[in-house]
This record gives structure tokens, sequence and C-alpha cells, in this order.
């Protein structure tokens, strides 16, 4: 009788030789006569899928996955199958487990068979996560995704993936966000040259007020307009993006600093609150954002703030930029920066 090792080394050969559709064949007469021997119905639904066969590749690994649930292996072909099929949410859910396993136990749990094997399915899982991300649009989740895949990747792991379809996937996700990403500035169009700087001399920061520029003296009240203006741009593009929150996604200051710091630039608003309360992973209703906006801006910490269930994301950088990303038409969001006095930076 033969052993599985046989049977895997006839598997092994058919697809190296690329004979999809004889390997096909060999493991439908596999199952003539073990029909419940999960790891040949998984192998099936890849031959399967190379073949175009999505409906059947996942009716096979569906059942492969009945068979065995807790065979790591087995879930990632039933969520690639579920991917294939369209069924994101699904296929997700199956990722995102294999993603979370501990290497050293993937590598010598029952079905286990090795670190490198283990390292291997754990980084194509993430290939994968990445591919459900880009396919909802979520083109930033995608990105970060694909290239800590990129990064994971070493000489002698295994990936079902080339690296040439991890930089065709990367090329078209740079794309992507960079015609839904806008910088939003005070600055005027007309006076910036030809590599897109500045001519002219401005106020950068709130630490300006007070001093001359070619426009004159910043004076406290001339900065809290256009603090407003940013304010109020961010929050109502956040709105028409559907989010009822934000969420702080990335928070590089610590507390005691951001505190100090908002001290400094209180002007009459009471910023110790929200200052103190900053931490990553908060949750802030759109209602609540804008002294959290406004510690930013002043310069008392930097913040990424996301909502991924609609594709946003803002932050600021040096020099007073705005960047925002939105899935939002750009018409659209012209409208909301020209109403609030700002413009796009050429």
């Amino acid at each position: 009788m033969k052993t599985i090792d046989t049977f895997q080394s006839i598997i092994n050969s058919k697809k190296r030789s690329g004979d999809i559709k004889g390997l096909r064949r060999y493991l439908l007469n596999l199952l003539a006569k073990e029909p419940d021997e999960y790891y040949f119905l998984a192998e099936l639904s890849s031959a399967s899928y190379v073949l175009g066969k999505y409906r059947e590749a996942l009716t096979y690994a569906q059942k492969a996955y009945q068979i065995a649930p807790d065979d790591y292996w087995v879930r990632y072909i039933y969520g690639c199958a579920l991917f294939y099929k369209k069924k994101l949410d699904e296929a997700a859910e199956i990722f995102d487990s294999v993603i979370a396993c501990d290497v050293n136990y993937l590598a010598n749990y029952e079905h286990g068979e090795g670190k490198k094997w283990s390292e291997s399915l754990i980084n194509d899982s993430r290939y994968m996560r990445a591919c459900v991300f880009e396919q909802e649009c979520y083109h930033i989740e995608a990105r970060e995704m694909f290239l800590l895949h990129k990064k994971l990747r070493k000489r002698g792991l295994y990936s079902d993936f080339s690296m040439r379809q991890v930089n065709n996937h990367l090329r078209d996700l740079d794309v992507a966000i960079r015609d839904k990403s806008y910088s939003i500035v005070k600055y005027r169009p007309q006076f910036y040259d030809s590599q897109s700087c500045y001519t002219r001399d401005e106020w950068i920061s709130v630490s300006d007020i007070g001093k001359s520029f070619e426009d004159g003296v910043l004076t406290e009240n001339e900065y809290l307009e256009t603090e407003k203006h940013y304010i109020d741009t961010a929050i109502e593009l956040a709105r028409l993006s559907g989010c009822t929150f934000l969420t702080v996604d990335y928070l590089e200051d610590k507390t005691k600093d951001i505190v100090q710091r908002s001290e400094k630039y209180s002007m009459g608003f009471n910023l110790m609150k929200s200052a103190k309360r900053i931490r990553q992973g908060m949750r802030i209703h759109i209602s609540d954002c804008a002294d959290y906006l406004r510690l930013c801006l002043r310069e008392c910490c930097f913040v990424i703030f996301t909502n991924h269930s609609h594709n946003f994301n803002i932050q600021f950088g040096y020099d007073y930029y705005m960047f925002i990303y939105t899935v939002l038409p750009k018409s659209q969001v012209e409208n909301v920066v020209s109403t609030n006095k700002l413009y796009f930076r050429p």
C-alpha cells in the first residue's frame, strides 16, 4: 500500500511539471478511494483554483476544513478559496487566525512541519490578507501588509507568490493611494515654484505668533482663524466620508510631554483634559475631535487618526501641512477645502 509520502512525491512531481489537469485527475482518483482524506481535498482545491474552477475549489476546501479545522495549512487553503469566490469577510477571519499563531507553536503542533514551514504559512497568509484589504479598497492597510510580507521574505523560505506579484500589488496601491491622498495647506498655490517649494515668507507654526512676515505680524486671532479652517476641513471630510469617530492609530509622544506643551499654547482653550486623555487606540467621536486635532496643530503631539471602516486617514506634518486620505470624489474634497479658505498643495 502506498504511503502518504509516496502520494506527496507524485503530487509534487505533477506540480513541478505544471501538469495541473493530470494532478486534478490523480487527486480525484485518490478521493474516490478515500473521500474523507482532507489532505487530498485541500490539494484538489488548490489545483481546481489554478484551473479556474473556483466554485469547485471552494467546495473541496470547505470539506477539508470541516474535517480538519485545526490544521492551519487547511485553513489557509480554505481562506484562499473563500477569497477567490469574493467571500472577503470570511477569508479575512481565516487569514487573521493563521497570522495570529505563534511561529514555534505552529512549527511543532500536531500538523506542524518545522519552523520554516510555519514562517512560510504565516507570511503567505499576510499576503492573502493584504489581497483582502486591497479588494475592500483599504489601500493603506493593504500596502502595509504587503510591505510586511515582503520584509519577512528571506532566502530558503518558500512562498506561493513571486516577488513580482508582490511588487505589482505595491505599484498599483501606490497609484491608488496617491490618487486619494491630499496635501492641504493655507499657502496660496501661485506662490509655489516649479519644485513645489513655497516662495513667500509666511508663518508655519503656532510659535510664530507675534513675529513679522510679508503679510505683517501674526496675531493670535489670525492664527486661531486659520487653525479653525483646518479643523473644520478635517471634521467635515471625515463626516462626509461616513465616519462617526476617529481612532488614534499612532501616538508618538508621552502624556507628560503633551500636557506640558498644551499649557504653553492654550490661548483660551482648555486643552489639558484632551492632553491627559489621548492614547493610542482611543476612539474619539467626531463631535469631540476638535481639541485633539488642535493638539496636533499646536505641535503638542504627533498623531495618525484613522477610520478603517471608511478608508479615512488624517495627520499633520511640518510647516502646517495637513495630509488626508479619503475615497471621496476629488471635487467634493476640493469644495470643502476651498470653502474653508484652504488649498491643495500643487
